[in-house]
């Protein structure tokens, strides 16, 4: 479990030094993405979508926590690395290991039901190309 701390609980000096060392990281990302326009808006959309996620109530104490999706669905992780039973089963870009089903099913992963759509259509163009 954890605990939001609301405001007017923390000491103006401690939040007024969180700002500024959030807005130096915010500008050094800022600058290392230069060029990668498109990655930025896909991550903001995805963070939105985050904060959506977490603000569900699921009538326990706990909230939907999907940050990983953040990095790999707008493509920041070039490379993802899969263990099953404690071994190296796959390093490669996410995308491709979800064309590999049976990579998936070892590691007891679950294809995003947009992927499904994709290689079902995948499949389909294939069959019709035959």
């Amino acid at each position: 479990m954890h605990i939001h701390i609301p405001d007017g609980v923390l000491p103006v000096w401690l939040w007024t030094a969180g700002y500024v060392v959030i807005l130096a990281l915010v500008a050094l990302a800022v600058r290392t993405v230069r060029g990668q326009e498109r990655k930025g808006v896909l991550a903001a959309v995805m963070v939105a979508v985050m904060l959506v996620a977490q603000s569900i109530r699921l009538g326990v104490p706990y909230h939907i926590n999907p940050s990983a999706l953040t990095g790999i669905i707008p493509g920041f992780a070039d490379v993802v690395y899969v263990l099953a039973r404690g071994q190296l089963i796959y390093r490669g870009r996410p995308l491709e290991l979800f064309t590999r089903p049976e990579l998936l099913e070892q590691a007891n992963i679950e294809s995003p039901p947009l992927i499904e759509v994709l290689n079902a259509l995948r499949e389909s163009i294939a069959s019709q190309a035959d």
